[in-house]
């Protein structure tokens, strides 16, 4: 298959899913779950949904949460897709990516330090 249609497949999952998990599933408050890439096989019998999770404390109920719910959302995505096959999904935690600072974040901390020089 194409790696450009393959890529299109992978963004129009994303996108549905992300809709329907955001209709559909009722995580603790406080609780934010995104969809961060889409990997779907190149024969599109499966896909790999990874998922990152925040705070981190609630990493593992939420993700129970959606394992729990990923039948009705597999449903729910073959309903929206106008394809004949749908991927059967799997969802997977993205493993957290070591945090650049922002230019927000660097802004704060370089008045943090001015802060500190002046006291």
């Amino acid at each position: 298959m194409a790696a450009k249609r393959l890529d299109k497949i992978n963004t129009v999952i994303a996108q549905e899913l992300g809709k329907i998990i955001a209709r559909e599933v009722e995580f603790e408050q406080g609780t934010l779950a995104t969809i961060t890439r889409v990997e779907a096989a190149s024969d599109l019998k499966h896909a790999d949904v990874f998922i990152t999770i925040y705070p981190d404390t609630r990493r593992g109920t939420a993700f129970t949460l959606l394992k729990t719910r990923a039948p009705y959302l597999q449903h729910l995505l073959n309903e929206a897709l106008p394809v004949q096959h749908v991927p059967h999904l799997s969802f997977k935690i993205e493993e957290a990516k070591k945090h650049k600072p922002g230019p927000e974040e660097e802004v704060e901390a370089l008045l943090a330090q001015i802060r500190k020089e002046k006291s």
